[in-house]
């Protein structure tokens, strides 16, 4: 159960139309993306494992852009975020008739030596 003025996500990226969560779980984090735009909106979630409760967010934390794919009918975009033992990647798609769908899952790569 929640404290009284405590809420179970932490606001750790905001920007002007999207905004990234996490919530302390079990060996680790749940880490919540939410994007909204004009009427649409979708969310995705994934866990993040982080046993040693290491995972300190910095005010230059910020997702990566790894693909962007642009026409007049629609937009693809991969990004990434590092974390603990590994990588966050969020994939959304839009449509111009307003459809959205976005996923996002975690990558382990504990000496974050995935380059791009």
């Amino acid at each position: 159960m929640e404290e009284k003025g405590k809420t179970f996500w932490e606001l750790i990226l905001s920007k002007s139309s999207d905004r990234t969560y996490r919530a302390s779980a079990p060996g680790g984090w749940l880490v919540k993306y939410y994007f909204t735009a004009g009427k649409d909106s979708a969310s995705a979630m994934a866990f993040v494992a982080d046993e040693a409760g290491q995972w300190e967010v910095s005010e230059t934390y910020d997702w990566e852009k790894i693909q962007n794919n642009k026409n007049p009918n629609n937009a693809n975009k991969t990004f990434r975020l590092e974390v603990p033992e590994g990588w966050l990647v969020r994939d959304g798609y839009k449509a111009r008739d307003r459809c959205l769908d976005l996923h996002m899952v975690f990558v382990p790569d504990p000496e974050h030596s995935w380059k791009l």
